[in-house]
């Protein structure tokens, strides 16, 4: 006579769902991971049941319940499986790991800013944290930013869909504030390189403070009807237009361009205890110098004119 084992039964019934799940995973694009948390539980009511359906069935007063030992650590396996599914998920690494695997780098343009100035906006305050910006001077009362961004895009979702996710403006007094957010960062193992490619478009009677996190800044000035002052960018490239009278103050600058004009002077000689680092300050005029271009703490600096 055929003796009945608890666990061969519930050990068949899983290679069937597990075989059924693993079919519907194909045919209706779920997540394999996703699948395996929806189903592993039925292991236990499979199992629960044959226990039941034994003891039922069994003929004895007091039934000996037998096991397919091989069965059930089959069965206990593709559980603890499950279980570890499950646990892992209440992480959501799977939803940051099925993120980073189906994510695509797009150029996307920038939501463009633009605002008319009043008469009583007399500076503009300009942080561009890590982005960095190329500024263009305009006879117009009105400062706009476009441009470019490269990025992540996670589940086809743009990171900066309107101005307010990568801009904060804000007046004050006379005043105007304009501070660049840092775009969200992405889940991946290696790092993901994001690029901005911005102008920034301003009037050129407003004075401008310009501070950076130490990137790249262009300003490129047709005109030029007050003063501006850059702090701690990495680059820092001045094109200047043929009639702009400008005085260009650099200080604290590790390295630039010592051209006919420039009276520059070291402030710190290369010794040992400084390994061999040195900064520089300088003057140089074009035109009239009527107003005013300062560089500080800058890693280098540029200036051509002819623009």
């Amino acid at each position: 006579m055929r003796t009945w084992r608890v666990g061969t039964v519930s050990m068949g019934l899983t290679l069937i769902l597990l075989g059924i799940f693993l079919f519907l995973t194909q045919l209706l694009d779920w997540k394999p991971a996703y699948a395996m948390l929806g189903w592993w539980p039925i292991i236990l009511i499979v199992l629960g049941i044959e226990i039941l359906v034994y003891l039922i069935r069994s003929k004895e007063e007091q039934p000996i319940l037998k096991y397919d030992i091989f069965s059930i650590f089959f069965v206990a396996i593709i559980g603890f499986v499950g279980v570890g599914f499950s646990t892992i998920h209440a992480t959501g690494i799977f939803d940051k790991v099925y993120a980073w695997t189906n994510h695509e780098v797009k150029t996307l343009d920038l939501p463009t800013y633009e605002t008319k100035l009043d008469g009583a906006i007399q500076r503009i305050v300009i942080n561009s944290g890590s982005v960095p910006l190329s500024f263009e001077t305009s006879a117009a009362d009105e400062i706009s930013v476009f441009g470019t961004y490269e990025t992540a895009m996670i589940k086809g979702k743009a990171p900066i869909e309107k101005v307010n996710d990568y801009l904060f403006v804000k007046t004050k007094a006379d005043t105007l504030y304009v501070t660049f957010k840092k775009l969200p960062e992405t889940f991946a193992p290696f790092y993901t390189h994001q690029q901005w490619d911005a102008t920034v478009v301003i009037p050129d009677d407003v004075k401008v403070e310009v501070k950076t996190d130490y990137q790249t800044i262009d300003v490129y000035a047709k005109t030029l009807k007050n003063d501006w002052t850059i702090e701690h960018a990495s680059d820092v490239n001045v094109k200047l237009g043929n009639k702009v009278d400008v005085k260009l103050l650099a200080e604290h600058i590790d390295e630039f361009k010592k051209n006919d004009g420039w009276k520059a002077k070291k402030e710190q000689e290369e010794d040992e205890d400084t390994d061999g680092w040195a900064s520089y300050s300088g003057t140089a005029q074009f035109g009239k110098g009527t107003y005013t271009i300062k560089v500080a703490n800058a890693s280098r600096l540029k200036v051509s004119e002819a623009y």
